[in-house]
């Protein structure tokens, strides 16, 4: 499994890549909950109860809508549908 790049990983979830990115750019190796996601993870948030975790993840990148996009303190991706963007992501991790 090759980690994906921040591109690719807002390429397959449908996702604007906000402007600037970090330097270097986190190159995304794994998916986790928000709970325990690290910086080479992505997570994804969809219900308002875990906004509380949003908060506190230390993912690299979340996929999320954007309404939610306020409360992400790593690199918000901006989706239409989470669930399906995450489908994706994980297709491209784990082939």
């Amino acid at each position: 499994m090759a980690p994906l790049t921040l591109a690719r990983l807002a390429e397959l979830a449908g996702a604007a890549l906000p402007e600037p990115l970090p330097d270097p750019a986190p190159r995304i190796e794994r998916a986790a909950s928000l709970a325990a996601a690290d910086a080479a993870a992505v997570s994804f948030f969809t219900h308002p109860r875990h906004r509380a975790a949003l908060r506190r993840t230390r993912a690299a990148a979340v996929l999320l809508p954007a309404a939610a996009a306020g409360d992400c303190p790593g690199m918000p991706l901006v989706c239409a549908d989470p669930y399906l963007a995450m489908a994706r992501v994980l297709q491209a991790l784990h082939p």
